[in-house]
């Protein structure tokens, strides 16, 4: 019974996390604004209006996958707080929230492949060094203290 608990906790925190909205900015699983991407690379205005209309296009889309995921968590929710947990079950539903989950992340590397398309080689050069220098910022680190920046 301690993996079944496991989970619906995780399928409650999971879910509640994911129905949020994240207004914080540019950060692990959040694009940078057109405008800290147009200052940091030197966009010109016309590659901006084409990076507006790539997440224009591309943000509904996106919208839609994500909207797919409180409801497939709250199924997931009732298959497990029955008597008896059908594995089987949780199963299947743990796939359906992984396709969902598959279709996001191909849709942001669409999204990314597209925009750097856009880019000049330098631009590009630039680009991928400052996504390097985020993942690393954000990056856990196992040789630091909890709670030291």
């Amino acid at each position: 019974m301690p993996i079944v608990r496991f989970l619906i906790i995780f399928c409650l925190c999971s879910g509640a996390i994911l129905a949020q909205p994240d207004r914080r900015g540019p950060g692990p699983g959040r694009p940078p604004s057109i405008e800290m991407l147009a200052r940091d690379l030197d966009l010109s205005r016309e590659q901006q209006e084409k990076a507006r209309a790539l997440r224009a296009r591309n943000q509904p889309l996106l919208r839609a996958q994500l909207d797919k995921l409180p409801g497939l968590h709250d199924e997931l929710r009732k298959i497990l707080e029955v008597e008896k947990v059908d594995l089987g079950r949780v199963r299947a539903q743990l796939r359906k929230i992984d396709d969902v989950l598959i279709e996001v992340r191909i849709l942001e590397i669409s999204d990314r492949l597209e925009f750097e398309a856009i880019l000049s080689k330098e631009q590009l050069a630039k680009f991928r060094e400052l996504g390097r220098k985020h993942r690393e910022r954000n990056r856990p680190r196992m040789d630091r203290p909890e709670g030291e920046p």
